[in-house]
């Protein structure tokens, strides 16, 4: 009678040691392909870890043989959890120093405009105008409030605004700082640039104040800057 409750207990018992050996092994394989998933994966890590830690225990308390699920299990879990509380501190001082490391990531491959006929798309807001050789103010003036409206469509998107510059317009004296806007929202004139909504609605502001400078009566040339495969990142409005 007292054999045959002693191979119970021993069935239950390895029962119980193949079941947590499978939960080791399962935790110990999410572990090590969601270890990069922030928190979700530092989570799991930790629950395969200690998976890992209570069925060794168990082993060496029971007196049974190694079991390599456990070895594997522990292992996956130290893998895991050091990635994922790399990943997690990342993601903190991310969000306390403002780095923007992430922003970065997501936004750069939106800046990219593939097609020959996207680029020209693109770059009709200003060619429209740009392609005589000499405007009036009235033209000008419809080619900045273009301008003003397509930055704003492209908020966020790396590389795609366009900066106005002015030359010689008459009783517009912020040059130096038309300049300045321009850089902090346009990445291709500066690589501190980037289009956010502030340096956008900065930028607005004082290509208002320039339009309200711009005299019908009057001729301009507009001059157009491009980057490598022609898309049009500046201009410059000179009056003649």
């Amino acid at each position: 009678m007292e054999e045959n409750e002693q191979e119970v207990q021993f069935g239950q018992k390895k029962y119980y040691s193949r079941k947590i050996c499978m939960a080791t092994i399962i935790f110990g394989v999410l572990s090590l392909i969601l270890c990069w998933v922030p928190i979700l994966g530092l989570i799991i890590s930790l629950t395969g870890l200690i998976l890992a830690l209570v069925a060794n225990v168990k082993r060496i308390k029971d007196k049974e043989e190694k079991m390599g699920c456990t070895i594997f299990g522990f292992i996956a879990g130290i893998i895991g959890t050091v990635v994922g509380a790399t990943v997690f501190f990342i993601i903190i001082f991310d969000v306390i120093f403002d780095l923007n490391l992430f922003h970065r990531c997501d936004t750069a491959p939106r800046s990219i405009i593939y097609s020959q006929s996207d680029i020209n798309a693109y770059n009709a807001t200003v060619m429209n105008y740009a392609s005589k050789e000499t405007l009036n103010g009235a033209d000008i003036i419809s080619m900045i409030q273009e301008i003003i409206t397509q930055n704003s469509q492209y908020v966020d998107e790396s590389k795609k605004f366009i900066s106005i510059h002015a030359k010689n317009i008459s009783g517009y004296h912020n040059e130096d700082y038309l300049d300045e806007v321009g850089r902090n929202a346009n990445a291709l004139e500066s690589e501190n640039g980037e289009n956010n909504q502030t340096n956008i609605n900065e930028a607005k502001e004082e290509y208002i104040k320039l339009i309200k400078k711009i005299e019908s009566s009057k001729k301009y040339k507009v001059n157009t800057t491009a980057d490598s495969i022609g898309i049009i990142y500046a201009i410059e409005i000179e009056e003649l």
